[in-house]
């Protein structure tokens, strides 16, 4: 975290984000299946996931936009 320079205020959702990631990869000592499908007994929806950093923009609907702001 230190080597990409981001601030230590992301570091919380980046630990959460990898506890998250081994939630669904796979476990050679759960036999060879995910801790989420070994719980709740369906495998996990990985759909949702984004490379972590990549660009993101919100929508805020209670300021006043101009086409060409970010």
């Amino acid at each position: 975290m230190n080597a990409a320079e981001i601030e230590p205020k992301f570091w919380e959702e980046a630990l959460a984000t990898t506890c998250y990631l081994q939630n669904r990869i796979y476990h050679k000592s759960i036999g060879l299946t995910t801790p989420y499908e070994f719980w709740y007994g369906q495998k996990p929806q990985i759909k949702d996931l984004k490379i972590f950093g990549c660009p993101a923009y919100v929508y805020r609907s209670d300021q006043q936009k101009n086409k060409l702001d970010k």
